[in-house]
Parts: structure tokens; sequence; C-alpha cells
């Protein structure tokens, strides 16, 4: 359900100055990411495929706004 309403997007060098929420790593060039639709929040798509995959809850990890 989640992946029809999160696109993936492809990260950028200007992204590369943020970090994962999650994961707490820095985006890099060539990666994916996912923004959530509401908070705007970005993760890395694999972080946060695994986070939603793992909870049973549909809310951002970082802020807790019910996507």
């Amino acid at each position: 359900f989640y992946k029809k309403i999160m696109k993936n997007y492809k990260i950028k060098k200007f992204d590369e100055k943020f970090k994962c929420p999650i994961c707490l790593d820095n985006f890099k060039e060539g990666e994916y990411k996912r923004i959530l639709p509401l908070c705007s929040h970005m993760f890395h798509k694999k972080c946060i495929d695994k986070w939603f995959k793992t909870t049973l809850s549909l809310k951002c990890p970082y802020c807790k706004q019910i996507i």
C-alpha cells in the first residue's frame, strides 16, 4: 500500500548534505530516496521500506504523522 503513495527519487548531489533519519547515514548521489507525501520527510528507500515492513504503523518514523 505505502509504495503506491510514495515515489522513488534518485538522490542528487544536492541531497548529500542531508542524513536519513532512520540509519543516520548521509544520502549519496545515485542512491534512491522516498519522500513522505504529507510531512515531506525524506528517507533512503531501503530504510523506509524496511521500516514499514517491520512496523504495523503507517506513521512517519520522524514526526509520527500518519501517511
